[in-house]
């Protein structure tokens, strides 16, 4: 019986992270091969965890990690020389296993993320984890950004598709777990996050006075 679309949605989801496994693993992957709309969600769900893989630092996963991983990995599969970044990192996984149980979870919600983005600079751990949830409120989280130095302070600023000009949504705070909420109605997916560092209270002019050190595209959800 082919599951519902409710179902695929989730048992995507899993495929791409990896949790699913065994004998649904490969009932997904025999469906994976044969219908169309379930490997449309899978590139959706590749699509919406490419900027989250990018959070996690790659790090050589222990070896008697790898040895346990090769022993029951399926039969046709072959031995793992180098895990994926977010595999090879048990911080990253579950980092991951977390953002996607509360899409899920807050789906059918009124608030529900439309679109997400992890800033990062050019090299380098992320800094924030953006939620914008369609109805023009970002939710503003910061992972592990650093103090920005020399009494300066992080602002946050959009750049619409399309558009040269950027335009600043406030100062966002660089203390890991802490959350600063925000309005903006352009923020939609397409749209480009930055964020540079400024005097303490802001930019002056509304303008930034540097070049950004994080940045990322929202994605959709």
């Amino acid at each position: 019986m082919t599951p519902s679309r409710a179902a695929i949605e989730r048992l995507a989801g899993e495929y791409v992270l990896g949790t699913l496994r065994g004998p649904a693993r490969r009932r997904f992957a025999r469906l994976l091969d044969e219908d169309p709309h379930v490997r449309a969600e899978v590139d959706a769900w590749n699509r919406r965890l490419a900027p989250l893989e990018r959070a996690a630092t790659p790090v050589p996963p222990p070896t008697r990690v790898l040895a346990r991983l090769n022993a029951t990995l399926d039969g046709d599969s072959k031995p793992v020389k180098q895990a994926p970044p977010w595999r090879a990192l048990a911080a990253g996984l579950a980092f991951l296993c977390f953002v996607l149980a509360g899409v899920l979870a807050l789906r059918d919600r009124p608030d529900a993320p439309v679109a997400i983005a992890v800033l990062h600079p050019s090299a380098g751990a992320a800094g924030w984890v953006v939620q914008a949830d369609g109805h023009g409120a970002l939710r503003v989280e910061a992972l592990a950004p650093g103090d920005a130095g020399d009494g300066r302070v992080y602002e946050l600023w959009l750049r619409r598709a399309g558009s040269d000009g950027v335009r600043s949504l406030g100062l966002v705070s660089a203390t890991p777990g802490e959350i600063v909420r925000l309005q903006a109605d352009d923020a939609v997916v397409g749209a480009e996050l930055l964020i540079t560092r400024e005097p303490a209270g802001g930019a002056p002019n509304g303008k930034p006075t540097g070049a950004p050190i994080f940045r990322a595209t929202l994605q959709p959800v």
